[in-house]
């Protein structure tokens, strides 16, 4: 049987014949080159598009991330090439997986540069404020390691460049100050034996109760209030020496006796805060230092004793006036009695030698102060029909006490031989007396 050619096959051949002649054949020619067309142009169109993918101005923590992944989608396109630029005929789910992977390429470049972009304003704050003397929050330090991380690390947290916080720059001066100043440190006089017998007496400050503990509540304050400060001693606290030293004054600051046991405790350090607080106790002031001139024990002793008189003294002559009325001003009681007249008339608390200086019948008097004309009188109270004294001044026995034997009787018996007093009575001077012996 001839060959028809509809087939293109030749029942008599040895092989097949394929008539290119024939229309079918060469439609499927042509849908063919066509189809090949499409997936050169689709290919040339991947190949651009993957050159156009520019990683410049990538951080380098990005840029290697970038590389890899752009290796991994050149391997899936060369492993997947037929089914990627064969849609129709394998379906599309290799190509969007590609295209995917590259706009994938393209947001983390974009991620990258506005984080270095942001990264760069960061950087330009941080050391503006350093150079202000500021220091890095600790949260703050953080942040900026998280910052660092590639933009597709899940850790990777992009820092508020206008909303740093900053802390100021530890100042020691200005925390001793805080924690010190309007302190004063009591001042005692401490007596050394020297080998002649002598004593000399040194003026050294120390440390009270009270002061310890208002130095320690400033000082915690400062700590738990102030970032710089805070930072500071944490630090510093892993200082061995330092800490020692701590430890030391706050021990010796806040010992007690144990109830219990009847020993003396010493406490130890177990927090920052004490730490703090034996670290201010370690910076307190030393106060007024003086040594004192070599003298024997008796003999200095009463030097310091006749110094003390004759300071007061010269204190209540230079600052208080006459020191009779300063005297007498300051035995007020407050507790008066109805006087003639509507005078009210105050008890005066004087000591009992003077009492009896002017007193009758050597029984000591009760000495009051008419409050209206300044008088002074030796009262005497009214009795009830059994004797026993009222709370009512009798002024038919009640008399005044002339102003010189009074001011006589507080120059001899209360006043420091130091004093020097004028005796004036209705504004004209009687007398004038000098080393008056002292209060006994």
């Amino acid at each position: 049987m001839a060959a028809t050619g509809l087939l293109g096959f030749n029942p008599y051949g040895k092989g097949v014949a394929i008539d290119f002649s024939s229309k079918p054949t060469q439609l499927a020619i042509q849908l063919e080159q066509r189809e090949q067309a499409k997936r050169e142009a689709l290919e040339k169109s991947f190949m651009d598009y993957e050159k156009s993918i520019n990683p410049a101005g990538m951080r380098k923590v990005d840029s290697d991330v970038f590389l890899q992944k752009l290796a991994e989608n050149k391997s899936f396109y060369l492993q997947n090439r037929d089914r990627i630029l064969n849609p129709a005929k394998y379906g599309y789910d290799a190509q969007s997986q590609f295209m995917s992977n590259n706009k994938g390429l393209l947001g983390l470049i974009d991620q990258s540069k506005q984080a270095a972009a942001n990264e760069k304003i960061v950087n330009q704050n941080v050391y503006q404020a350093m150079q202000k003397g500021k220091t890095l929050h600790d949260g703050l330090i953080q942040e900026l390691d998280r910052q660092k991380l590639s933009v597709v690390d899940p850790n990777y947290k992009i820092v508020d460049a206008y909303a740093l916080q900053f802390d100021n720059k530890y100042d020691e001066a200005a925390f001793n100050k805080n924690v010190w100043g309007g302190l004063t440190l009591p001042t005692k006089e401490v007596p050394t034996t020297l080998p002649s017998g002598k004593v000399q007496y040194t003026k050294t400050s120390y440390l009270t109760p009270d002061l310890a503990q208002t130095v320690a509540i400033n000082a915690i304050n400062e700590y738990k209030t102030k970032p710089e400060s805070t930072k500071n001693f944490n630090n510093l606290m892993k200082d061995a020496n330092v800490f020692s030293a701590a430890e030391k004054e706050f021990g010796e600051a806040f010992k007690y006796t144990d109830p219990q046991t009847k020993k003396t405790v010493i406490p130890k350090i177990e927090t920052p805060e004490q730490f703090v607080a034996g670290y201010a106790l370690l910076k307190k002031p030393t106060g007024a230092m003086s040594t004192g001139k070599e003298d024997y024990p008796w003999l200095t002793k009463f030097r310091m004793t006749q110094a003390a008189i004759n300071g007061r003294a010269g204190k209540r002559d230079e600052e208080m006036g006459d020191p009779v009325d300063t005297y007498l001003a300051e035995a007020r009681s407050g507790k008066t009695f109805a006087g003639l007249e509507g005078e009210n008339i105050e008890v005066m608390n004087l000591p009992e030698t003077i009492l009896r200086d002017l007193g009758k019948n050597k029984r000591p008097a009760v000495i009051g102060r008419g409050l209206g004309d300044d008088e002074f009188y030796n009262i005497v109270f009214q009795l009830d029909s059994k004797g026993n004294k009222m709370d009512l001044i009798d002024w038919t026995k009640t008399e005044k006490i002339p102003p010189s034997q009074l001011r006589a009787s507080v120059v001899a018996r209360a006043l420091p031989s130091g004093a020097k007093v004028k005796l004036v009575e209705g504004g004209k001077k009687e007398s004038k007396f000098k080393n008056a012996r002292k209060f006994n």
